[in-house]
């Protein structure tokens, strides 16, 4: 076999030239620490992930969003003009107050769920989320126990509108015991998706259902679909609607980072959730407005 005789390795490359190749490679090919088997890879959520896990900013602007919802709650409760909800007409000055709580993200953290995808260098599947949802592993994002239980003591009813699916609702109520939220009311609490036939992943429908019985004067959210509808636009026509109501955001409507993961992502590659990976990537790429 040539190389051993002659001086040469990896076919006739010299010796020198061989040796560096091999560093490449073995630069390239690192293992996870401590286990010697997968190759660590940079996975698109990682930084993201991270943040959410470590950062005291993360902590830092989660208590700001729940403190300016306490704040504006008392504006909200003397007004009775105020609602939170686009789908609420006609006259509701007298009907009780309620707050709409989104689960995932927005007051109960899944950031676990999203470190176990980059670890795995895996994409999302519905499959896996709902396994890790029966696994009530529930932790309360900062500030928002104290949020719940101050809008509680002022006489306001909570719902939980959520996109989990109708067939997780007993394991999402868990989560919300677990994490130290009140459910006294209930399944009636929580509104699933597909709870209802007209319950889809756009919550209008959801808000419409409870404007009928309640006055809603703040909603808490990720992403733009927990406020108004349009999580179906291109990025363009997002930060449009958000501008349009610009008024609303920290007052009737709070929200709470989440770099990780929503319809903000999805919008990158027109909501065509069939595309291969490396083709979603490539258009995120693509997005970027870069220093030239």
């Amino acid at each position: 076999m040539r190389g051993a005789a002659d001086g040469t390795g990896m076919g006739s490359l010299p010796r020198a030239a061989a040796a560096c190749l091999l560093v490449l490679c073995l630069a390239g090919c690192r293992t996870t620490p401590g286990t010697g088997e997968r190759p660590l890879t940079t996975h698109e959520g990682l930084n993201a992930t991270l943040w959410l896990q470590s950062s005291a900013e993360y902590r830092a602007n989660a208590l700001q969003a729940f403190a300016a919802a306490s704040a504006q709650l008392e504006r909200a409760l003397a007004d009775p003009g105020w609602t939170s909800a686009l789908e609420q007409t006609g006259d509701f000055a007298d009907l009780p107050a309620a707050v709409v709580l989104d689960m995932d993200e927005a007051i109960v953290r899944s950031d676990r769920f999203q470190a176990r995808l980059v670890k795995a260098d895996e994409p999302f599947r519905i499959e896996d989320w709902n396994a890790w949802v029966r696994s009530v592993d529930a932790e309360a994002v900062p500030g928002a126990v104290e949020y719940a239980r101050y809008a509680l003591e002022r006489g306001v009813r909570i719902f939980y509108v959520t996109n989990r699916v109708a067939e997780v609702e007993t394991e999402s109520l868990a989560a919300l015991r677990k994490a130290g939220f009140s459910v006294a009311g209930g399944a009636d609490d929580v509104l699933s998706q597909d709870e209802r036939p007209e319950w889809v992943a756009d919550k209008a429908a959801r808000r419409a259902f409870l404007c009928r019985s309640y006055r809603l004067v703040q909603i808490v959210g990720d992403n733009l679909n927990d406020f108004v509808a349009g999580s179906d636009l291109a990025p363009v026509e997002r930060q449009a609607l958000v501008e349009r109501y610009a008024a609303w955001w920290g007052s009737r409507w709070i929200v709470v980072p989440n770099p990780a993961y929503g319809a903000w992502e999805s919008a990158i590659h027109g909501h065509d959730h069939s595309l291969p990976r490396g083709e979603v990537l490539r258009r995120k790429y693509e997005l970027l407005d870069a220093w030239r």
